[in-house]
């Protein structure tokens, strides 16, 4: 086994449009490495495309720069968490928080 899933694929029909096309989105997660600015010192960090637009789109909209959110992470999160685990949960929480206003 290749461990690819062979199965014919099909979106259920019971979900949203929204959800369907983040489904068929999913091939598109190779994971990219950058460099970011913590505390001053330089480090890499290695997310899925999606989750970089999506950490330039909040840091956009809080009016900050990533380097700086990225900091701000690293500082509060746990030891035991690497920054690209802890910065994933911070991007889920943040739309999570956003999505439930509406």
């Amino acid at each position: 086994m290749t461990g690819k899933n062979t199965k014919s694929k099909k979106t259920p029909n019971n979900i949203s449009k929204k959800a369907t096309a983040a489904i068929l989105n999913l091939n598109n997660g190779s994971l990219i490495s950058r460099n970011i600015r913590i505390n001053k010192r330089r480090t890499s960090v290695r997310l899925d495309d999606c989750m970089w637009q999506a950490l330039k789109e909040i840091a956009s909209k809080e009016k900050t720069s990533v380097h700086d959110i990225c900091t701000i992470i690293y500082d509060y999160k746990d030891s035991k968490s690497s920054l690209s685990t802890a910065l994933r949960i911070f991007i889920v929480n943040y739309y999570r928080s956003h999505s439930s206003r509406k």
